[in-house]
């Protein structure tokens, strides 16, 4: 599952704040991410256990971009479920 989670506005403001690390912060609530897009501060959650190819993202997803992203099942990939949404960042040249 994938999400994205508000903190506080203050502590998106305070350049110094430490992000939680090992078995802190929201996730920490939530083994295997069950139920977490139930939670007030996630505003983007998605199981792509749910998705069979990408193309099946677009029933879900209004914008859907899929140069350098696949649907991966190889092990290295998934840190957990059968399949994650692996994305290929293009280094950036100076």
């Amino acid at each position: 599952m994938f999400c994205v989670a508000t903190p506080i506005l203050e502590q998106i403001n305070a350049a110094d704040e430490k992000l939680p690390e090992g078995d802190n912060g929201l996730a920490a609530n939530y083994p295997g991410d069950m139920g977490i897009e139930k939670d007030r501060s996630v505003i983007l959650a998605d199981d792509f256990e749910s998705h069979a190819d990408t193309n099946a993202m677009t029933k879900r997803w209004d914008i859907v971009s899929f140069r350098g992203a696949s649907l991966s099942t190889a092990k290295s990939d998934v840190y957990s479920g059968k399949q994650s949404f692996a994305v290929n960042h293009p280094e950036t040249q100076s």
